[in-house]
Parts: structure tokens; sequence; C-alpha cells
């Protein structure tokens, strides 16, 4: 009886679920909450032909700060070292879903040992990512909200590599964990395999696929709109969620071979949306390898958690379902696969029909 009882608590938790994606989710979350704003502060080039130790005297640099749309009209902006001199008129212009605002900058010392922060607030950006690039090398690092206040970035003495592979690890890490697109199709990729052979054949067929895609396109090497790839990702959910419906109604299993090669197509296409979240930030000048690769592996430790979750999930669900009778069991595994298929259906016909809208 007990287990019964819990069976049932169960169904009712995946139904509350499903119904809250269902009715409330679409309308209030994007499919990406990544956008954290972007500090970007460049060393100009000698313009005179002087010499460096003339040109590093001159002190003057260009700072690109981007933030979301929705920060457009926001308080929060960067705080150069005390004694800095602002010079000329700054431009702003829209870029995509972002605000991107330029100017230049007199610095009184060199970069390297300054502080850099963070004045004003926004409801909209909870992280700035910030990147200094000089002709020494390139200084990465992150800039979080605690409270009201905001961290507080120490330009390191000397370049460090470390800083880089941590910074764009943890942007992979936060991108796939923040990506709800994403998330729904390697959800109806496990979801739709059977057994643990077909899960690791499937998901790294997923992960070579994007990680192609994503190199190719963060190198500039393969150029497509954003939109329709987008759009397309969208599809690829509503693909997953049909096959999920029609397993539940007793359509034979697809074959390993199957599932890798739709796992292998769609993510070709989802390496492409990594890849457009990757140019929000863009890559460090001199260290683009470094970063890249980070970024990937970041991303692939995020899916692998993701993945250990899920199965962690159906795992703790099997004494439950042992204990019912054999009707029992069919029923139970059949409202198991039915309602995270209707969840994910919605969410991507949602975001079909949001993208698709989007290009007109």
């Amino acid at each position: 009886m007990r287990a019964i009882t819990t069976v049932t608590a169960t169904m009712r938790a995946w139904l509350i679920m499903g119904a809250l994606l269902a009715t409330g989710l679409p309308a209030t979350a994007e499919a990406h909450d990544f956008k954290p704003a972007l500090l970007v502060i460049t060393e100009s080039p000698n313009p005179t032909g002087a010499a460096e130790p003339s040109s590093r005297a001159d002190g003057v640099h260009e700072v690109l700060w981007r933030v979301p749309i929705e920060a457009a009209s926001d308080s929060l902006r960067p705080v150069m070292p005390e004694g800095s001199e602002r010079l000329g008129v700054p431009t702003r212009q829209r870029e995509g879903d972002m605000l991107a605002e330029r100017w230049r900058v007199r610095l009184p010392r060199p970069l390297p040992g300054e502080a850099l922060r963070l004045a004003g607030s926004s409801g909209a950006v909870n992280e700035v990512l910030l990147r200094v690039e000089l002709r020494d090398g390139v200084f990465t690092g992150r800039m979080a909200r605690t409270g009201a206040a905001w961290q507080i970035f120490l330009v390191p003495a000397r370049p460090d590599s470390a800083g880089i592979a941590a910074t764009y690890l943890g942007l992979g890490i936060e991108h796939i964990l923040t990506g709800l697109d994403h998330l729904a199709f390697v959800l109806g990729l496990v979801l739709l395999a059977a057994g643990w052979r077909q899960i690791v054949g499937a998901v790294t067929a997923f992960t070579l696929a994007h990680s192609v895609t994503l190199g190719l396109a963060a190198l500039g090497w393969a150029r497509v709109p954003g939109p329709p790839v987008e759009a397309v990702i969208a599809l690829s959910i509503v693909f997953l969620s049909r096959e999920l419906t029609a397993r539940s109604s007793g359509s034979p299993a697809a074959s390993p071979r199957r599932l890798a090669i739709v796992a292998f197509g769609f993510g070709l296409l989802h390496g492409l949306g990594f890849a457009g979240a990757l140019a929000e930030v863009g890559l460090p000048a001199g260290d683009i390898p470094l970063a890249l690769f980070t970024f990937n592996v970041g991303v692939e430790l995020g899916q692998l958690g993701f993945v250990l979750l899920v199965l962690g999930i159906g795992r703790a669900l099997r004494p439950a379902l042992r204990a019912l009778d054999h009707d029992g069991q069919a029923r139970a595994r059949r409202a198991l696969q039915l309602v995270p298929a209707g969840a994910i259906g919605v969410l991507g016909t949602f975001w079909l029909c949001e993208r698709i809208a989007g290009f007109f």
C-alpha cells in the first residue's frame, strides 16, 4: 500500500510539474537566460609610431560596455581607476539583444595592479564578464553581485592562462544549465534511450556534433543566421516530444543507430546555438583556442551533470515501481513518459512559434 501511495504521489508531482511547464513557464521564461553584461578594456595601439615607453605613457584605452537591452536604462556603470579621463563622446548602438556603448579613456597608470569597480544597480544584470586586452596579454574575470554590492576586479600583475580557462569553463557550465531548450533536448534523448548504452551513444553523438559546429562557428569558419538556427533547435525539441509520445503509445523503441543519428544531426544545430551565446561575450585575442576549449568543456560538464541528475531520479523511482503489479508498472511507466513528453512538447512548440514570429 505504501508503494502504491508513493507512486501516486510521484505521479501527482510529475503532473503538477507538467502543468506548470505547460501554462506558466513559457510565458515568463526565455529559452536562454545567459545574458551577462560585458566590459572589455583594450589598450590602444601606438597611433604615432612612437617608442613603446611613450605609447604606454599615453595610457589611452578603448572601452566597450555591453548590457542586455532590458538593462539599457539602468544605472549600472563601470568605474575606471581614480584619475582616469574620458575622451570624446561615447557612442551607443543596439547589437542584437544587447546595447553596446563605446568610449575612450586615458588612464593615469598601467592597468596591471589597478582595481576596476561597478557603480549603480540593475534589475536585469547579476553578473559582469570582464576582459582586459593589453599588448602584454589578456586578463579575464567575472564580477558578481553579492547583495547590494559588486565584487571588485583587481587586474593581475601578469597574464594568467588559468584565469582565462576558469572564466570560460564557468561560462560553458552556466550556459548549458541556463539553456532550457538545450536541456529539454538532452532530457528527450535520455528518456528515448533504452538502457545506458543507448544513453551513452546518443549523448556522445550529440556532444561530438555540437563541439564541431561550436568550434567552426566560433572561429568564423561557419556562418549561419541565428534566428533560423534557434527556430530549428525548438523544432528538434518538438520532434523528440513526438517520439516520446509515440513510445508511450506502444511504438517500438528507436534503434541505437537511429537515435545516435538524430542526436548527431540536431547536435550540429545546437552547436551553432552555443556559438551564438559565446559570441555575446567574445573570445580573447591571442587565447582563442584555450577559451574555446574550456568553454566547450564547461558545456560538457554541465550536460553530464544534468544527465546524471535525470538518471538519479529514475533510479530513485525504481523501488516504488517494482512494488506494483505488472499492469500498475505499465501504467506508471506510461505516465512517466507522457508527462515529460507533454511538457517538452509544449515548451518546444512555444519556442518554435515565438522564434518564427521573430522573423517578422
